[in-house]
């Protein structure tokens, strides 16, 4: 059993879902992160679905770059979580997630946006 690949999926609306570390869990465990998020509001294909409502997050090793974490609240939010699941275990980068192709429009894209971040600030 992979403990870091448990994954949480509530399905409200907006959907909300978590894999791996949180922000709070990963401060009070010492674990160093780096983190950041994309909106749906500013996302094509949820803006055409007008679902508009929420956010991806994803946390990084600084040091390495390996993805420690993914939430998504928003449209799909339980399906979407899927690809950060399988990325993490793959012990995949933010680099490799940002260089993976993703077609145009989906609301899977969105995951490239917060990977692009990190992979800029490595």
């Amino acid at each position: 059993m992979d403990y870091r690949l448990l994954t949480s999926v509530v399905f409200t609306d907006p959907q909300v879902a978590a894999v791996g570390l949180t922000e709070k869990q990963a401060r009070a465990r010492g674990v160093p992160f780096v983190a950041a998020s994309y909106p749906f509001a500013d996302h094509g294909k949820s803006i055409l679905m007008d679902a508009k409502d929420g956010f991806v997050k994803l946390l990084a090793d600084p040091r390495t770059g390996k993805i420690l974490g993914g939430a998504c609240v928003g449209p799909m939010g339980g399906e979407l979580i899927h690809e950060i699941i399988a990325a993490m275990s793959q012990g995949m980068t933010v680099r490799e997630l940002a260089a993976m192709p993703h077609y145009h429009p989906t609301l899977a894209e969105i995951w490239t946006y917060p990977a692009e971040q990190l992979r800029n600030q490595l």
